[in-house]
């Protein structure tokens, strides 16, 4: 299966085979295919949601109640 003209759907395959300068450059156009926000994400790290609690400083969301921390301020 050829994929060099690459595709928004799936990430460009990288083997032992594949030269590293082009698919890094495939990668990056990929990602930038998915969004600007995602790259941004790439280059400046991911932060977790959070929101104000009055009082109390800014709360985590997490992937269910058990794991929701409060950070004091």
């Amino acid at each position: 299966m050829n994929r060099a003209c690459g595709s928004v759907a799936r990430p460009p395959f990288l083997d032992e085979n594949t030269n590293y300068g082009a698919w890094k450059a495939k990668m990056k156009s990929f990602l930038w295919a998915q969004g600007t926000k995602v790259w941004t994400t790439i280059e400046n790290g991911w932060e977790p949601p959070t929101k104000e609690i009055k009082g109390c400083g800014k709360e985590v969301e997490g992937e269910g109640q058990s794991t929701t921390k409060v950070v004091i301020k």
